[in-house]
């Protein structure tokens, strides 16, 4: 976790020191939640509208590792083929709130072998549109409780067939939104620590959203400038 205090203390010093005048709290809030939506969105490589892979060649071990505390893997219910996706107001078979589906993993369920009772957990095919019309409709590569289907529509997956009843859903949840919430004090903004919500990302990742934030206020620095404006404030 990064403190949202310190990040906002250097944030002010760089736009105080390139003359950027006054930033209210809610402008720092908002340049914050975009940068850290943007550093996250650059870890996920290339994906469609439903948060599916479309190209994995921009994803590597040190992107995938930022994203490990968002992965989430959760049973949910399939009534009569159709999966909710979470959306922060959904539950999954625990009985838990399931967080805001932000990007897909994978898609999978437990198989039963009836010769010996024994489970072995499977993946879901995810298809495309076509690719679901001729399976679905098809008396040879029909889909099966072995070899199940998928697509998303919507706000919801379609599993085939329909009598799959459950399945376990591996995703990305939506980072955490930034906050720097404060009080007034003396007629001036004072950091509240207890409403405040700390930016979700590892503190390597310091400098990189911190170029991501200033560049929304049309400060473009390189990261040797950076260390350079965080020494001096160290040093004050």
């Amino acid at each position: 976790m990064i403190n949202i205090d310190k990040f906002r203390t250097f944030f002010m010093n760089v736009a105080n020191k390139s003359g950027r005048g006054t930033i209210t709290p809610a402008q720092f809030n908002s340049f914050v939640e975009q940068g850290v939506q943007s550093f996250y969105n650059k870890r996920v490589g290339v994906r469609d509208s439903n948060g599916l892979p479309m190209s994995l060649k921009d994803i590597n071990q040190m992107n995938m590792e930022d994203l490990d505390d968002l992965k989430l893997s959760i049973p949910l219910l399939s009534t009569l083929g159709d999966v909710l996706i979470p959306n922060g107001t959904t539950y999954d078979l625990n009985g838990l709130i399931a967080p805001k589906y932000w990007t897909f993993g994978s898609l999978g369920f437990n198989y039963h072998y009836a010769k010996d009772n024994s489970v072995e957990e499977r993946p879901i095919e995810i298809v495309k549109e076509n690719d679901w019309l001729k399976r679905t409709s098809s008396t040879i590569t029909a889909p099966t409780l072995k070899y199940p289907i998928a697509r998303f529509l919507g706000g919801k997956i379609q599993v085939r067939p329909k009598s799959l009843s459950k399945v376990h859903l591996t995703y990305y949840r939506y980072p955490n939104t930034p906050k720097w919430a404060y009080i007034i004090v003396n007629s001036r903004p004072q950091y509240d620590s207890v409403n405040s919500v700390d930016i979700e990302a590892n503190e390597d990742a310091f400098n990189e959203i911190a170029m991501l934030c200033l560049g929304y206020l049309g400060i473009n620095l390189r990261e040797q400038d950076l260390f350079q404006y965080a020494n001096a404030t160290e040093n004050k």
